[in-house]
């Protein structure tokens, strides 16, 4: 098994244990992705997925990705691959 296959299964236990540390959160508030924004903690939603897609983000789909995913900010990635984040930020954040 992968270690990125790994990372897609047992990351949204460990945010979700994360987040149930934090009380001043609830289910119901949406995040504010920034460039700041880990690529991981997007991964997690299919709809962000779909998004980052759209936007050509090669990340979700490459090998080296994977081992980075939880290091990797939505911004660097945009810089390095020439990619549009206000764009990506306006949808992420409708």
């Amino acid at each position: 098994m992968t270690f990125s296959l790994i990372l897609y299964q047992i990351y949204p236990l460990i945010n979700s244990l994360k987040s149930d540390m934090i009380p001043h959160m609830t289910n119901q508030e949406k995040p504010q992705f920034t460039a700041e924004t880990i690529l991981a903690d997007l991964a997690q939603d299919v709809r962000n997925q779909e998004i980052l897609h759209k936007f050509h983000v090669p990340c979700l789909t490459c090998p080296m990705g994977g081992l980075e995913m939880t290091t990797l900010k939505l911004g660097d990635v945009c810089r390095m691959y020439g990619l549009d984040l206000d764009g990506i930020l306006k949808e992420l954040n409708k």
